[in-house]
């Protein structure tokens, strides 16, 4: 083989895995969101919680408005690549430019008002990367979704409770009742939390359409992990950062 003819195979392979990084980012995306499920209690690719430090340190991806242009303040609830998203609890950005402990329960209760009469904001938690809200159905008086409110703003569907909803999220069956069970995904959780932080408590607990939230109290931090309720699959919310405290208190 002559070096011109291995120049020539070196660059068709070059131009085919640079034309393929598109498609995996294309495919990856409904598993992780745009923003990247980053390390452990830290946030996404390059640090920050959206592509490039978007998210919570920026405007969105790269720091500007949602990828591929849209209103970054207005109404309508924006996915990846500036479209609206599919499913019952949308992304969005609405017209605060700066959330904080003050306004976040009427932002995302506006938020929440306009998706249906039946839910309702129970919980919203304070974190180092972001707020996190739990959305209450109070016609089946149980979890409905799970939200993240960055500080400028944007709204997004938690990761797993975008993929796993079976009501709420893109891929919504229906579905409302499970092989695992309440007691049986509390043990699950137990045994992840006992492994990976010793001492560690579990002190609330969700059920959820499709899958389950268990808080857990660490020292002085509380942590949240939540278990699939047909696979038992465990996914650790490690995109919050350290927690600081609960703005809006749920009523028992």
């Amino acid at each position: 083989m002559t070096i011109g003819k291995l120049i020539l195979i070196i660059i068709v392979i070059g131009v085919a895995i640079i034309g393929a990084v598109p498609l995996i980012a294309m495919f990856a995306w409904p598993m992780y969101g745009w923003w990247g499920m980053g390390g452990m209690m830290g946030g996404g690719p390059m640090g920050g919680m959206g592509p490039m430090g978007g998210g919570m340190g920026g405007m969105g991806p790269m720091g500007g408005a949602p990828m591929g242009g849209g209103q970054p303040y207005g109404s309508q609830p924006y996915g990846p690549m500036g479209g609206p998203m599919m499913g019952g609890c949308p992304a969005w950005w609405g017209s605060y430019m700066n959330v904080n402990d003050t306004n976040v329960a009427e932002y995302v209760n506006n938020y929440v008002a306009a998706l249906g009469p039946n839910l309702e904001v129970k919980t919203i938690e304070k974190y180092s990367n972001n707020y996190y809200v739990l959305v209450w159905d109070a016609s089946r008086n149980m979890g409905a979704f799970e939200l993240l409110v960055f500080y400028n703003g944007f709204i997004h569907p938690e990761p797993h409770s975008m993929m796993w909803n079976t009501l709420y999220g893109p891929h919504a069956s229906g579905a409302l009742n499970y092989p695992i069970g309440l007691e049986e995904a509390r043990g699950i959780a137990e045994r992840w939390v006992s492994s990976r932080f010793p001492n560690a408590t579990i002190v609330e607990e969700y059920a959820f359409p499709g899958y389950y939230t268990f808080h857990f109290r660490y020292g002085d931090q509380m942590q949240m992990l939540s278990v699939n309720a047909f696979t038992g699959q465990v996914v650790f919310h490690e995109w919050h950062g350290t927690y600081i405290g609960n703005v809006l208190e749920h009523e028992e």
